[in-house]
């Protein structure tokens, strides 16, 4: 029952920061929001027992984007620009988002899911991932990590560009 409650929690936790997130105008306190939702997210997969999800959502997603974030913008001389948005505008928007998170709790909450079934001792283990990792995913995973070093330099080559 605790265990529960903790989840909500943490899932409206979630649900909020996502919306600061996304309504903001301003850069980094949007940002903070994201990485309010980052963290809530990492604390819902301690909460399912997966030790490595919150691993990697806590100290990579939380940490090191949002540093990379943060250094991008800062870097850049990013201007805040202000779009004029009317509070009913704002309210709305709020509006239309906590009724699409009761409609969609409801329909999660009437569906018929079936039982999960307990699962093996070492799913999801560090060790077991890592294992995978390098047996049998190591050309797909040097890959990805080379077009995701490219795509960030390209990232940075065109902000630098648009300044000039």
């Amino acid at each position: 029952m605790i265990l529960s409650g903790l989840f909500f929690t943490f899932a409206l936790l979630t649900f909020v920061s996502s919306l600061y997130l996304v309504f903001h105008q301003r850069t980094l306190p949007s940002s903070l929001g994201m990485a309010g939702s980052m963290v809530s997210i990492g604390l819902l997969y301690s909460l399912l027992h997966f030790p490595f999800f919150t691993f990697v959502q806590i100290i990579l997603y939380a940490g090191a984007v949002m540093v990379m974030i943060i250094y991008l913008v800062m870097s850049q001389g990013y201007e805040e620009i202000r779009n004029e948005t009317s509070l009913s505008q704002i309210i709305s928007a709020y509006i239309i988002s906590v009724l699409f998170l009761f409609s969609f709790s409801r329909i999660v909450s009437k569906s018929a899911l079936p039982a999960w079934e307990k699962a093996e001792g070492e799913f999801g283990s560090i060790k077991e991932i890592g294992t995978t990792l390098v047996r049998d995913y190591a050309v797909p995973f040097e890959i990805i990590s080379i077009i995701l070093v490219v795509a960030m330099a390209g990232s940075v080559l065109l902000a630098k560009r648009s300044l000039k």
